[in-house]
């Protein structure tokens, strides 16, 4: 919103200087497929288990069963209620992801493990710990320009939080860095232009800083 209301003229320029015969046209007949129930049971199962198994609220007594019971239903559902070519297509794709996300995260704690290792505490304490603007805006300029996979994050992030980070700037970390690194602002600049890029890059900063400072805030008063 802010990026089109910065560049509001110029859009209006590039689309009264465009042809009409030049612009694409979107037709739809209204007729979007319904999503058939059986999806949202499986999605929402799916959804159950991982929040179950991720959440550190339940214990494991419980939640052990709980996710036995879910994982239960997964099955049932892709061996008698899912039809066969969906439940190949979402074996095959589970699959796919399995093998491009283990090694990922092999190699995120790997890393992670090094960098334990290597950085010193005090240095992760003097310029990213607590909740000052500077600790927030450092780990979100960290995060703008250094490029990890996604799946590295976890393990990197749990290493800056047991080296002293503060837990606003490393959610102002973890913010940033999926969003935008440097590979995809040399790629970005060339389909939008500079000055877009100078305000797209400084809205990302600004609202991940802000993100964490006020994380950071709320987790003093609470």
């Amino acid at each position: 919103m802010i990026l089109t209301a910065t560049f509001k003229g110029e859009e209006k320029t590039i689309l009264t200087n465009t042809p009409a015969s030049s612009i694409p046209q979107t037709l739809t007949d209204g007729g979007e497929e319904v999503k058939s129930h059986r999806f949202w049971v499986f999605f929402l199962i799916l959804v159950a288990i991982l929040l179950v198994g991720a959440s550190s609220l339940i214990d494991w007594a419980v939640k052990i069963p709980i996710l036995a019971v879910l994982i239960a239903g997964v099955l049932v559902i892709i061996i008698f209620w899912m039809p066969k070519d969906d439940t190949k297509s979402w074996l095959k794709e589970t699959f796919s992801f399995a093998r491009t996300i283990v090694p990922l995260l092999l190699v995120g704690v790997f890393v992670a493990g090094v960098l334990k290792v290597v950085i010193p505490e005090k240095f992760i304490t003097t310029y990213v710990g607590g909740n000052r603007l500077s600790s927030n805006l450092l780990a979100v300029l960290f995060g703008v320009f250094m490029y990890f996979p996604t799946l590295v994050e976890v393990p990197m992030a749990r290493t800056f939080l047991d080296l002293g980070m503060g837990r606003g700037p490393l959610l102002a970390y973890l913010l940033a860095d999926p969003v935008i690194s440097l590979p995809s602002i040399l790629v970005i600049s060339k389909l939008i232009g500079l000055k877009r890029l100078f305000v797209y890059v400084g809205l990302i900063i600004f609202f991940c800083t802000l993100a964490g400072l006020i994380y950071g805030f709320a987790l003093t008063i609470l």
